[in-house]
């Protein structure tokens, strides 16, 4: 059956919905459940921008999205200036596996891109 003011392909099969999948068995069990990821290593990377020397590292690590399986992972990349490396000033998210790749070209882009990291002042008193 074709959509109203469609008309059929030919070879071409209607798909039905059958609705949720689920196991063809008693004894047949779902897959398990996506595990925690291992931690990715620990690495800073040195870049120039804006004339001067900043540092950016993964700084945690996510997943986005519904359900248990197909979620997106993300990662939190930090950035700092050299001389403040304990003071990171912008964040951005970048997709899990792809920092250890960027160049530098591209680590000035995301650093570009970054929500600048927001500290609260603390009143004396």
């Amino acid at each position: 059956m074709s959509e109203p003011g469609r008309p059929e392909q030919p070879g071409q099969q209607q798909i039905q919905d059958r609705g949720p999948v689920h196991p063809s068995s008693p004894n047949e069990q779902p897959p398990d459940p996506p595990r925690e990821l291992e931690p990715e290593p620990i690495e800073t990377r040195q870049f120039t921008a804006q004339d001067r020397q900043w540092l950016a590292w993964v700084s945690g690590k996510s997943v986005a999205g519904s359900g248990g399986y197909g979620l997106a992972m993300m990662v939190a990349v930090h950035f700092a200036l050299e001389d403040e490396p304990d003071r990171p000033t912008h964040e951005a998210l970048l997709p899990r596996g792809q920092f250890a790749g960027l160049f530098d070209d591209e680590l000035r882009t995301l650093l570009g891109r970054a929500t600048p990291i927001v500290i609260p002042r603390t009143e004396p008193g």
